[in-house]
């Protein structure tokens, strides 16, 4: 019975149930051979193997328990102290981008086109006076570049206008006329440099200064004018009728990649000659009506 009790104590204590076994089995064996034994008294061998079997009945119980507890604590020991390993990417789309594909973003708007605008045309400048006179000049595009001038005469004598470059040298003769005069002449056609005008003049007199884009276009196949004046042509070399109503002399000079003189006649004139590919500066000197027309 003594090492039934002893048992007992041993089961229900948690750590210590494994080493119940041993007292439980010794009891319940002791207990036996107590009953066997004929001349022994009968209540404590009985009492030996009843302990003995509870002892190990509650060995068994509190063994098992506290493996469970164990194995569940080292279970989430484990999981705790486990590092988390993120799931490989899936190549099969998700349920929420299958059900709503994400957005792409919208496109920027392109910018608006910025318009080219072309920068305005050198503003005019005029000049005037009474008599002979020696003005410098601004050419409107720079030095190295032709220009026109609108030139207007109400004297009664001899009026003429010389171009002079930075050194006061004479260069070509722009008008030589005698009496009233208006037109429009070719200055600097071969880039010389032209910086001044020297006016011989016995009245009033003006000369404006424009640009070389201010010249009047030969856009149709036909061009009429009066007096001096300055066209621009770019159409292709051809042939050109041309027709002069007058009583002094009559030319036309046409100033491109080469500058040739293709009429020089006194009076009135009726011919067709050869004009090259543009674009080129068509120079008139008349005192009349004149025409041109390209074939």
């Amino acid at each position: 019975m003594i090492v039934g009790i002893v048992a007992a104590v041993f089961a229900i204590v948690p750590g210590f149930s494994f080493i119940a076994f041993i007292p439980a089995f010794t009891a319940i064996a002791l207990g036996i051979v107590g009953l066997v034994r004929r001349h022994a008294r009968r209540g404590r061998p009985l009492s030996g193997v009843v302990l003995g079997g509870v002892s190990l009945l509650v060995a068994v119980v509190v063994s098992v328990a506290t493996i469970v507890g164990t194995a569940a604590s080292s279970t989430h020991s484990l999981s705790a102290a486990a590092p988390t390993i993120s799931a490989a990417p899936s190549d099969a789309p998700s349920d929420a981008a299958s059900a709503s594909p994400a957005e792409s973003p919208s496109p920027s708007p392109s910018p608006a086109p910025v318009e080219t605008v072309a920068p305005p045309a050198p503003v005019a400048k005029t000049y005037s006076g009474r008599h002979d006179s020696v003005i410098r000049v601004k050419l409107p595009d720079g030095a190295d570049q032709a220009a026109i001038a609108t030139i207007s005469y109400t004297g009664g004598s001899n009026f003429s206008i010389f171009a002079l470059d930075s050194n006061f040298k004479r260069g070509d003769l722009l008008v030589n006329t005698i009496g009233r005069y208006r037109g429009t002449v070719l200055v600097n056609p071969n880039g010389d440099g032209v910086t001044g005008f020297e006016i011989s003049a016995s009245g009033p007199w003006a000369l404006t200064l424009k640009s070389i884009s201010a010249a009047r276009q030969m856009t149709g196949s036909r061009i009429t004018g009066a007096g001096d004046d300055v066209l621009i042509y770019r159409g292709d070399a051809s042939a050109a009728a041309i027709v002069n109503r007058g009583s002094s002399n009559f030319a036309v000079w046409q100033y491109g990649d080469s500058t040739d003189l293709l009429v020089n006649e006194i009076g009135n004139y009726t011919g067709t000659v050869l004009i090259s590919g543009g674009p080129s500066l068509f120079a008139v000197s008349s005192d009349g009506k004149w025409s041109i027309t390209t074939q």
